[in-house]
């Protein structure tokens, strides 16, 4: 753990070095008929290495949750995929401190590994850790 605590993001490197930060490479979809592999609250706390992020979690996605096209009794999660990566999602959320910040959550995954989740990165003050995660991690998760 000492040695992930001072190495840098490799999500947001992949970011940067692949050109997938900007947003006209990421097309919306919704998270219902996507591959993400399947988390329990124990699986979340170890990646948040603690229960503060897992008890924000559901009130960020409540916000993040919006009426669904099809099904007029529904919500729909929108998440974002960029085309040609099929290892990595994305979803925006809006700051609950200034109506004008948005963040961006980024997740690398793998449906084959015994860990699903390899990395994270958020555009928010405390998304780049590599030890813990943000709330905007968690809620996605």
């Amino acid at each position: 753990m000492l040695t992930q605590l001072n190495s840098i993001n490799k999500v947001k490197k992949r970011l940067e070095t692949d050109g997938l930060t900007h947003h006209s490479k990421w097309k919306d979809c919704n998270a219902q008929y996507q591959s993400f592999p399947q988390l329990d609250e124990q699986d979340l706390c170890d990646i948040t290495f603690g229960v503060f992020q897992v008890k924000l979690a559901p009130s960020y996605v409540r916000e993040h949750l919006i009426p669904s096209k099809t099904f007029s009794q529904d919500y729909e999660f929108i998440i974002q995929r960029a085309e040609n990566v099929k290892d990595l999602v994305k979803v925006k959320y809006q700051s609950r401190h200034g109506n004008s910040e948005t963040y961006n959550t980024y997740i690398e995954y793998s449906n084959h590994a015994p860990n699903p989740i390899s990395g994270w990165y958020c555009t928010c003050i405390s998304g780049e850790r590599t030890v813990g995660c943000c709330c905007h991690v968690a809620a996605t998760l």
